[in-house]
């Protein structure tokens, strides 16, 4: 299993500055898993596209951006999938309305063909992510894993794309 060794933060702010920089620092580069965060610092200063479900966009275009969203999360059954999606639409329909121009979305389990089809329906950039946190909540296909196996799979997903897809 992958160790449970947790790090003290001095406070939410330098919590939220760490978590970012690893979470770049794991969407955008698969040579290294993990960067300190003075180096991610130095290294993403100069970042001006950024994946999404939609394609590359520029970080001018993020707009304003809500950073820690689960747009569906689990595993979802195969007759619940159509109104799982439309739900998900209907809010980001209502976000796009009220002003919100991009999501990251942070589920560490997801059905990417139905982001597919929830990215087809909305003007909203949407970012997913790779990774997750490792607790008992989590689902067993990723808790299950050692810690050779979830690197494995950040590598795939950063590299060749999530679920076969270039995503």
């Amino acid at each position: 299993m992958i160790s449970k060794t947790f790090t003290a933060f001095q406070s939410r702010r330098d919590f939220l500055s760490k978590s970012a920089k690893t979470a770049l620092s794991l969407s955008l580069f698969s040579s290294s898993l993990s960067l300190d965060g003075l180096a991610a610092t130095k290294l993403f200063r100069n970042v001006k596209m950024i994946p999404t479900m939609n394609g590359t966009i520029s970080t001018s275009d993020f707009g304003v951006t809500l950073i820690h969203e689960h747009l569906l999360f689990g595993d979802i059954p195969k007759e619940k999938e159509k109104e799982s999606v439309a739900f998900a639409v209907s809010l980001l329909k209502e976000a796009e309305r009220v002003g919100i121009n991009t999501i990251v979305d942070l589920s560490p389990t997801r059905e990417i063909r139905l982001y597919q089809e929830i990215a087809l329906q909305v003007s909203i950039n949407i970012i997913v992510s790779t990774g997750s946190y490792i607790h008992g909540w989590m689902p067993e296909s990723i808790t299950k894993l050692n810690e050779e196996q979830y690197k494995d799979r950040l590598r795939e997903e950063l590299t060749k794309g999530i679920q076969g897809t270039s995503i």
